[in-house]
């Protein structure tokens, strides 16, 4: 599969060799000029936090909460051996409650918090828990990710002529890994529901004699699987708005790529676009109230963003950066958005305001890079990132500082080595 990717397949083929690029040139080479800045690093303060299981130091309830905190390591410096950092986070034993721990977290020997916690170390979820509890108090920051998880999509099977790619869904750490489907097709663009509970994604069946490519919906609390929309042609890169029951979709049916809103019957409810270019792939801010998208109605696929609310209302082109761009994402603020650029022979992950100021190369001589998306809490951002024969999962923070390398943790490199579209809830 080329590195460009199956969505990229579907969608830009067309529409990558524009007759308008001369239109461009001059502003595209502007905007590139910026692209050799390195990402500023943030100045902050950084706290130096030690912890001790005092009846077992070897604990893997200590593991893992030192592995947590230490996600965030551009808030926190993470010890079990330096008793004298400012922070200390004790945990003991209560022997006659099993399972129970009291849980101490001290400035400088002054008390911050003390609360016994019910943690079961082979349950992780206990201890990410507990994890998120000391972060708050720490850092005095209500978000993180530490009950987070990612819906991805992972080849499982590949032969000449022929891929295989399943959903998946995983915790934020790589841990709790689990196929999703069975299609025994090619699932792409998963996005979750603003609550957890539901992904839409895209299925090309190769069960029927004319691929279908339908937009299908999956309810994580019942495992019930439903089409949503079958129309011909592409039903594609669905995205919940706020309250769960109506969604943006990229139709053709019309002979034409347009998103449309759409409710969980799969009825149409408007047109959002309506021109003569392409458009698709999009992303919704936080209210709902507008979305990032491609289109080439300018010459080369850039992005746009536009009110939700009405057709054609408040467009607005947002980038100008590399040959074309990919896959929008919002932060979950509203005010960034990440975006994959085509340059150089390979993709490259950017960061730029909402409002098209202030871009930010995050990615450069790192392979080729796509599918970002932003953690719940903004901090971090996960990516797609091409190492021949096979794509990995990273995560870096927002800065562009790689965090997490997915390549070396099972079973994300054996058997399921080809992982796209990451999308962190």
């Amino acid at each position: 599969m080329s590195n460009k990717g199956l969505i990229f397949i579907i969608f830009f083929f067309l529409f990558f060799f524009s007759t308008n690029l001369f239109a461009l040139e001059k502003k595209i080479t502007e905007e590139n000029k910026i692209l050799e800045v390195a990402v500023g690093q943030a100045q902050l303060e950084v706290l130096q936090v030690n912890m001790e299981h005092i009846q077992n130091p070897n604990s893997k309830i200590l593991k893992i909460l030192k592995e947590d905190l230490e996600w965030y390591q551009d808030l926190l410096t993470v010890s079990t051996k330096n008793p004298e950092y400012p922070y200390q986070v004790k945990i003991e034993d209560i022997p006659s409650r099993p399972n129970f721990y009291k849980i101490s977290l001290f400035f400088k020997k002054n008390s911050l918090f003390e609360q016994d916690f019910f943690l079961e170390p082979t349950k992780r979820a206990s201890i990410h828990k507990l994890s998120g509890e000391i972060f708050k108090i720490l850092t005095k920051k209500e978000e993180h990710i530490f009950s987070s998880q990612v819906v991805l999509v992972c080849s499982t099977k590949t032969s000449p002529g022929k891929q295989i790619k399943e959903l998946f869904l995983m915790d934020f750490d790589g841990y709790n890994f689990k196929q999703l489907t069975h299609h025994k097709g090619i699932v792409l663009a998963p996005a979750f529901s603003r609550g957890g509970n539901k992904i839409l994604y895209t299925l090309i069946d190769f069960s029927k004699k004319i691929k279908d490519i339908t937009l299908r919906l999956l309810d994580l609390d019942t495992s019930e699987k439903k089409v949503v929309s079958k129309r011909a042609g592409m039903n594609f890169g669905a995205v919940f708005l706020p309250g769960d029951q109506e969604f943006l979709a990229t139709l053709n049916f019309s002979g034409n790529e347009e998103i449309y809103r759409m409710n969980l019957r799969g009825e149409i409810l408007s047109p959002v676009t309506k021109h003569f270019a392409f458009d698709g792939d999009v992303s919704v801010n936080k209210t709902g109230s507008h979305m990032a998208f491609l289109s080439n109605r300018s010459g080369p696929a850039m992005i746009y963003t536009a009110k939700v609310s009405e057709t054609e209302s408040e467009v607005k082109i947002v980038t100008y950066v590399g040959e074309f761009n990919a896959t929008p994402r919002f932060s979950p603020d509203g005010s960034k958005i990440v975006f994959s650029s085509w340059l150089d022979n390979a993709f490259d992950l950017f960061r730029i305001d909402a409002n098209g100021e202030n871009l930010s190369r995050l990615t450069k001589n790192f392979g080729s890079n796509e599918d970002p998306s932003f953690s719940p809490d903004g901090h971090f951002i996960i990516f797609a990132s091409k190492r021949p024969p096979n794509s990995y999962l990273y995560v870096m923070n927002k800065e562009g500082k790689i965090i997490k390398d997915f390549s070396s943790m099972r079973p994300l490199s054996i058997p399921y080595s080809h992982c796209i579209g990451p999308y962190w809830h």
